[in-house]
C-alpha cells in the first residue's frame, strides 16, 4: 500500500524563453539587437514581457522598425505555442523592414 503523504507531484506550469531578434532600423540607419521574453503557460496560453525587467511593453514615439521587430517576436513565439513546437523559429527577412 503506498502512503500518499510521501508522494511526490511535479507539475510544469510556465516554461521561460529568451526571443531575439536583429533588425535594422532606417530611422537610425543601423543595426540593432532586441529581446523579450516570452512565457508558455499552462493551458496554451502565453505571455511577454520586456528582456531586463519591466512588467508592460509602452511605445511612445517608437522607432517603427523597432515596434515591427518586435512584433514579429511575438508572433513568432505565438505561432510557435500554438504549432506545439519547440525549436526555432526563423523569421523572413522580408517580414522585417530592411
Amino acid at each position: 500500500m503506498t502512503n500518499p503523504l510521501n508522494q511526490v507531484t511535479i507539475e510544469e506550469k510556465t516554461t521561460i524563453y529568451d526571443i531575439k531578434l536583429h533588425y535594422f532600423s532606417e530611422l537610425k540607419n543601423t543595426d540593432f539587437d532586441v529581446e523579450i521574453q516570452g512565457l508558455e503557460e499552462s493551458g496554451g496560453k502565453i505571455s511577454f514581457s520586456p528582456r531586463g525587467g519591466g512588467s508592460f511593453f509602452e511605445f511612445d514615439n517608437s522607432d517603427p522598425d523597432r515596434v515591427i521587430a518586435i512584433a514579429t517576436m511575438m508572433m513568432s513565439f505565438a505561432q510557435m505555442v500554438k504549432n506545439g513546437q519547440k525549436t526555432c523559429i526563423e523569421t523572413v527577412k522580408n517580414n522585417i523592414a530592411n
